[in-house]
């Protein structure tokens, strides 16, 4: 009750200390469980929604007749009532805004509920199963931010000005080794109400010199982490758009923080898409790099179109097996096969093979099976602050 009293006086201090003239859009919570309306309720509230609560379909109809929210979050199953009932209700006003299914029934079941509001031509959000986590309801609503201006994605101009990028950090371990080898380093905004944000919260669509300026910032964070933690980053993968890597400026930066930091502590991942829109330009730039000890990393390997003259044009040192085939390569023969091909491939061409997006401990088995050389996933660890990660190496 204590620490329940101290939030919410949190929350309140935070409200008074938003700008008067930022509306703030308005939620329907509908659960028959009095403690879930309590955690949504709170959880919103710190995202600057305005919240209001139902416990059942008469009294959610009342609220409805009143006036209409901008996101409905509702459980599947209602006291005397189904969600399919409340979705019709909903279709009957025309409601514009957006719908989040919260069940903790089957998955089939609920995206079948999912399926009736997409009939219903509702603007359904990808359902959460429960029990949840704050953090997981603020990324689903963060990511998918068509909740109107008043719910709009973050001012990147403004977190660029006020420093409020950071790098999260995700191991990378030797299979053979079992030991941390490196890690990749993954950009993350915080935001004053909405916490710490993902990049596709804020940099989706993102191009030009605001992009450049992202990458000039990630390149100085990285740099300020390795030397507030010497001994903790053996290398560290940047990922890196084309646009940014065969800019004079950028390339220069990122080779003057591989000299002063050391050979083979910078990797630059880009996908193989990106490798494909300016081949020229990025094998000189890559070539520039490579004399500073950087690397080149060949991200989510196996989605893309890269061709063989690209690899043997382009001097990478890695692989990055795409996490579509990582998924189920213990079980699923095709999936093997792939993984095997790439892991091969990437041997043959002296570079290493990386698994990305390991689950579970039958696909972590399968791959060093299959001779993989590192590995990199949930399984170990989720990407997180310096001081967490530095825990991690030490615990690991």
């Amino acid at each position: 009750m204590v620490a329940r009293l101290l939030l919410v006086s949190i929350m309140k201090t935070i409200e008074r200390e938003r700008p008067a003239q930022e509306p703030r859009p308005l939620c329907y919570v509908v659960d028959d469980e009095k403690g879930i309306l309590s955690f949504v309720e709170l959880a919103l509230s710190g995202m600057g929604f305005e919240v209001r609560c139902f416990d059942d379909l008469p009294a959610i109809e009342a609220g409805l007749g009143q006036e209409l929210p901008r996101l409905v979050i509702m459980d599947i199953s209602l006291a005397g009532a189904d969600a399919v009932d409340l979705l019709r209700r909903l279709a009957a006003l025309r409601y514009d805004g957006a719908v989040l299914l919260i069940s903790g029934l089957d998955e089939a079941t609920i995206e079948q509920v999912g399926s009736v509001g997409r009939r219903l031509g509702l603007a359904m959000l990808p359902h959460l199963r429960k029990p949840f986590r704050g953090g997981e309801l603020r990324e689903r609503l963060v990511e998918h931010v068509g909740l109107g201006s008043t719910l709009g994605p973050p001012d990147l101009d403004q977190a660029l000005e006020e420093g409020r990028l950071e790098m999260w950090y995700q191991p990378k371990i030797g299979l053979r080794e079992r030991r941390v080898l490196g890690c990749e380093a993954l950009l993350r905004l915080r935001h004053p109400f909405f916490g710490v944000l993902g990049p596709d919260s804020f940099l989706r669509g993102v191009g030009g010199e605001r992009m450049r300026r992202v990458t000039l910032a990630v390149l100085d964070r990285v740099e300020a982490d390795l030397e507030a933690w010497p001994d903790l980053f053996s290398s560290i993968a940047i990922n890196m758009p084309a646009s940014s890597f065969v800019d004079g400026a950028v390339c220069e930066r990122l080779c003057e923080v591989a000299r002063r930091q050391g050979a083979g502590r910078l990797v630059v991942e880009m996908t193989e898409d990106e490798l494909m829109s300016d081949v020229e330009s990025i094998f000189l730039a890559a070539t520039k790099a490579r004399i500073y000890g950087v690397e080149l990393s060949i991200d989510d390997f196996g989605t893309g179109f890269t061709s063989l003259a690209l690899l043997r044009e382009i001097p990478f040192a890695e692989l990055k097996i795409d996490r579509c085939f990582v998924k189920g390569c213990a079980v699923v023969p095709k999936e093997r096969t792939i993984v095997k091909a790439i892991v091969d491939l990437a041997h043959n061409l002296s570079a290493r093979a990386v698994g990305e997006g390991i689950e579970n401990v039958e696909d972590l088995e399968a791959l060093s099976g299959l001779g993989c050389d590192v590995g990199q996933g949930f399984f170990f660890a989720r990407p997180q602050p310096p001081a967490g990660y530095a825990g991690f190496v030490r615990d690991f």
